[in-house]
């Protein structure tokens, strides 16, 4: 069995194409793609066979600023309710303001 048909099956990763040892764009397919999101372990991990070389390529990614659709829309809707207080505060405020007495006294005179 030669590499070619051993690695046929294999797709191409299109966003790294190029491998790291010969620099070939066009004869790499990735074997081995992880992604996880899970326990805080933001980051992806990615194995590529050059095809004309036939060396591996790793790369890895982690990302701790990362955020799941989920931690986005809690912190989102978080932001949201946070500004919606913040004017009905500001409401109040206003509202106690005028009904103060020595407003009263000033708007009367």
């Amino acid at each position: 069995m030669t590499v070619d048909e051993w690695s046929s099956r294999w797709k191409c990763n299109d966003d790294y194409p190029e491998c790291l040892h010969c620099g070939s764009s066009t004869s790499t397919r990735e074997c081995h793609f992880v992604q996880t999101w899970c326990r805080a372990k933001k980051c992806w991990e990615a194995e590529s066979l050059c095809l004309c070389c036939q060396r591996f390529s790793w790369r890895s990614y982690r990302d701790p600023d990362f955020k799941t659709p989920e931690q986005y829309e809690a912190e989102r809707w978080a932001e949201l309710l946070g500004r919606k207080l913040g004017v009905r505060e500001g409401e109040k405020g206003e509202e106690s303001a005028a009904s103060s007495p020595a407003t009263k006294i000033k708007a009367s005179s």
